[in-house]
């Protein structure tokens, strides 16, 4: 919110692993384009939900990095 109000643009990159019933554990932000966007990422990251990856017909722990990129509008 604070981003916003200010009109920044940025991005956050995070590393984090889903586990096998597709939940996202130890997240961490791997790099950023400003601080002021890596606890709110972090925070929504935490409640995303994902299918699991299936080796072999078990599911196992995925490790992922992913980039959000904040944008703003005209």
């Amino acid at each position: 919110m604070k981003a916003a109000r200010l009109g920044r643009s940025g991005w956050v990159q995070i590393r984090y692993t889903i586990d096998t019933f597709g939940f996202v554990q130890n997240p961490e932000v791997i790099e950023s384009s400003d601080s002021i966007f890596e606890s709110e990422s972090l925070e929504a990251i935490k409640s995303w939900r994902f299918a699991p990856k299936f080796v072999d017909g078990k599911a196992v722990e995925a490790k992922i990095t992913l980039q959000i990129d904040y944008t703003m509008g005209s």
